[in-house]
């Protein structure tokens, strides 16, 4: 296990290059948006549950892969750290109506 900005939980988010869609055209696998997708939908929701989160990009993937050691199949994409937040919830009406 690893400390992710002292998260109690941190979600690896992997996308599956086996069962990934490939877009017929240019061979695109869309795994990596895919996961992207997820990691968004999972941020809403522990929104909704009351809790804080953080989308990580910044991993090296190799040594992620081993020290959890994840099949060769799965590419870790994402890292969504979910815990409190220490400052509470932002002010919904922060920006004015003509920012938005």
């Amino acid at each position: 296990a690893a400390e992710v900005y002292g998260a109690p939980l941190a979600i690896i988010v992997c996308a599956d290059h086996n069962k990934a869609w490939v877009r017929p055209f240019d061979k695109k696998q869309t795994g990596d948006i895919d996961a992207s997708i997820l990691t968004d939908h999972m941020m809403l929701q522990a929104t909704e549950l009351g809790l804080g989160s953080v989308w990580v990009c910044y991993f090296k993937p190799d040594v992620l892969s081993k020290a959890f050691h994840l099949p060769a199949n799965l590419e870790p994409i994402n890292i969504l750290a979910i815990g409190y937040s220490a400052e509470g919830e932002g002010d919904p009406n922060r920006f004015a109506a003509q920012r938005i």
